[in-house]
């Protein structure tokens, strides 16, 4: 049974007050969706790499 979250409840409030709830809403879509888990994996690592990148040219 998939449990969904709805604007008045106790849990959608207290991600909003963390500010995790758009953290929340990634890792459920990415659950479905390959693409999209696809693209975030490739994301970080292009990050990961550019600031390899910059940190080995600054020492």
């Amino acid at each position: 049974m998939k449990k969904e979250l709805k604007d008045g409840d106790l849990a959608v409030t207290g991600l909003m007050l963390t500010g995790m709830l758009t953290n929340y809403a990634l890792l459920q879509s990415m659950r479905e969706s390959k693409t999209l888990t696809a693209m975030v994996f490739i994301g970080l690592t292009a990050m990961g790499g550019f600031f390899w990148l910059l940190s080995s040219l600054a020492g």
